[in-house]
């Protein structure tokens, strides 16, 4: 059995929140996830659901990013609260940010679908392979 890429009618039925994206703009983040994942590394049963949630968070990320653009939004405030400051070194950390994590892991952070992806990712594919594959999934 071969598991193909979703189609805009599946993300729209698990995604309604999407709603008022045009059709074209959810294709080209499908068309992003399934370029890029890769089905030997998920699975045939997981590979599909974390082609969904992955386009989902490229997609909202994408929206997100848009709209503080538009409303002058610096990236600085975009990443997030001010949390922690010293003056010794300059050090300065953000909400979400810091800790054990790597990159991946807080950049899928920023949204609820890529930490649903990482759970998806962590079900399925074993972690040091996952890490050892960076953003290449």
């Amino acid at each position: 059995m071969s598991v193909e890429c979703p189609t805009i009618a599946e993300f729209r039925a698990r995604f309604p929140e999407f709603e008022l994206v045009p059709d074209d703009s959810v294709q080209v983040y499908l068309d992003d996830a399934c370029g890029v994942l890769s089905k030997a590394l998920f699975g045939e049963t997981c590979w599909k659901r974390a082609a969904f949630y992955y386009s989902a968070h490229l997609l909202s990320t994408a929206l997100r990013t848009r709209a503080n653009s538009q409303n002058g939004v610096t990236s600085a405030e975009e990443a997030g609260l001010i949390t922690g400051s010293s003056v010794g070194s300059l050090s300065l950390s953000y909400e979400g940010s810091g800790g054990e994590k790597s990159g991946a892991e807080t950049w899928f952070d920023g949204t609820p679908y890529g930490r649903q992806f990482f759970v998806i990712a962590g079900e399925c594919v074993n972690y040091n392979t996952l890490a050892g594959y960076a953003r290449g999934f």
